[in-house]
């Protein structure tokens, strides 16, 4: 009888196993936090099944966003497979209210994958504010520990200090993110004006007042054919109180500066550049 050809492959379950067995690491990279404002109060109003849905389905809709950002980066057809393994390089953790997305060692990246991960965010803010869920984000650039299932870390600390910090639904960058932006952009002809355009510097308010912050103008990048808001302020408060959540003065106050934000944002925009395939 012929002898049967050893199977080297590694069945599925231990593939998935090593995967969950993978021991955190120590990196250097961007990480986002976001913050999902009035969560609270969505929880109360809503069924735990919502509240997973609501918040998971949209980072999984997030690949099929980045799509579009890819044709319209290198003016090419839409390659939902290149997008989202390009995107699977951005890891994410969710706990609570909480969401993390995190690009380790992007200074060995191409400056294409950099710009995906801002606008992973952005797309992922965008979505999230269409849907009732507003947020609040800081990116910034620092050493963690990163694992499948935790991440820890200094800059971990002071993302989550400057997101509860701010009194806006919006994403900004830490000062080390900006400038890192900024060194690896500032002579890329094919897309600073388009990255530059997507994190203008705002006033952003904050709590003890406003600071000037470079901030993710999630308006900079559309979804397929979502049509942009003719009125600013309904448009904002409509998402603040979806899904039957209350707003305290607190909240009140946020929604007002964001529709502020916004108003800035739409009035200063970069128009999106038309561009080639790099080389």
């Amino acid at each position: 009888m012929p002898q049967e050809t050893p199977n080297h492959e590694q069945p599925a379950g231990q593939e998935i196993a090593s995967v969950f067995l993978r021991k955190p690491r120590f990196v250097k990279g961007l990480v986002a936090i976001f913050d999902v404002l009035g969560f609270k109060s969505f929880c109360l109003n809503n069924s735990d099944q919502a509240v997973a849905e609501d918040v998971l389905s949209t980072i999984d809709l997030v690949p099929e966003g980045m799509a579009g950002l890819l044709s319209s980066l290198l003016g090419g057809e839409k390659d939902k497979d290149g997008a989202k393994k390009l995107v699977s390089q951005i890891e994410w953790l969710v706990f609570s209210d909480t969401v993390l997305a995190a690009l380790p060692q992007p200074e060995q990246e191409k400056n294409d994958l950099i710009i995906l991960f801002f606008g992973a965010c952005a797309i992922f803010n965008r979505l999230m504010f269409d849907r009732g869920l507003p947020v609040r984000g800081s990116i910034q650039l620092g050493d963690f520990l990163l694992g499948n299932r935790c991440v820890a870390g200094k800059v971990i600390v002071e993302a989550l200090n400057q997101v509860h910090a701010l009194e806006a639904a919006c994403t900004v960058l830490s000062n080390d993110a900006w400038a890192h932006v900024h060194d690896r952009f500032v002579k890329d002809d094919k897309l600073s004006l388009y990255l530059f355009g997507m994190l203008p510097r705002s006033e952003i308010p904050c709590k003890g007042g406003s600071r000037m912050l470079a901030s993710l103008n999630w308006f900079n990048v559309r979804i397929g054919n979502t049509p942009e808001p003719t009125d600013l302020s309904k448009y904002v408060m409509t998402s603040f109180l979806s899904h039957g959540k209350q707003l305290d003065t607190s909240a009140f106050n946020k929604a007002q500066n964001t529709a502020n934000l916004f108003t800035s944002w739409l009035s200063t925009r970069v128009k999106k550049p038309e561009f080639t395939p790099p080389v």
